[in-house]
């Protein structure tokens, strides 16, 4: 299992985050969440990481020069897409960044067809995500919030040799 404590606010947090395990730690560029965290604080907290803890960095809606102009001062071992990104805005990140992992969240509300889509498109631009994570749909919302998705629901369409490694989020319990 590989665990990312999402939403990382400053140093400390981070090396608690280290200290008890996890494989990663997310750092929210996105300005309308309360979890957002400025460029040069998200520098110094990757800068604090011990090496076996990645740094994500989560956007939404960026745009290109954004997430290049981020990347180039926040070294982050993955990029998540948490928005509204299309095929050809995940491709124009791999080109620019060829070594990036690249995160594409998806908002699943009982229904696979949307992801089954769009990873036809990105396979036609040889822009295939590392993994897919999987976020509650919540109307006007990016996730972040908490809510689950339906879990039998996603259990029964999800197809291992058809998707990219598969990272649940919201609403998670032991």
């Amino acid at each position: 299992m590989w665990v990312k404590l999402c939403g990382i606010r400053d140093v400390e947090t981070a090396l608690v985050a280290a200290e008890v395990g996890a494989d990663a730690i997310g750092l929210n560029f996105y300005a309308k969440s309360p979890r957002c965290v400025s460029v040069a604080v998200a520098a110094e907290i990757v800068a604090s990481l011990p090496q076996q803890t990645a740094a994500v960095g989560l956007f939404v809606n960026h745009s290109l020069d954004e997430i290049l102009r981020t990347l180039d001062a926040v070294p982050v071992a993955a990029v998540q897409l948490h928005g509204d990104e299309s095929p050809a805005d995940i491709a124009a990140v791999l080109q620019a960044w060829p070594e990036t992992r690249i995160i594409r969240a998806h908002r699943f509300g009982g229904s696979l067809e949307p992801l089954r889509q769009e990873l036809e498109e990105l396979a036609a631009l040889a822009a295939m995500p590392t993994a897919n994570l999987v976020d509650a749909a919540v109307p006007g919302e990016f996730g972040g919030t908490g809510h689950r998705i339906p879990w039998a629901a996603l259990a029964e369409s999800w197809d291992e040799t058809e998707f990219p490694p598969l990272i649940l989020a919201g609403g998670l319990l032991p």
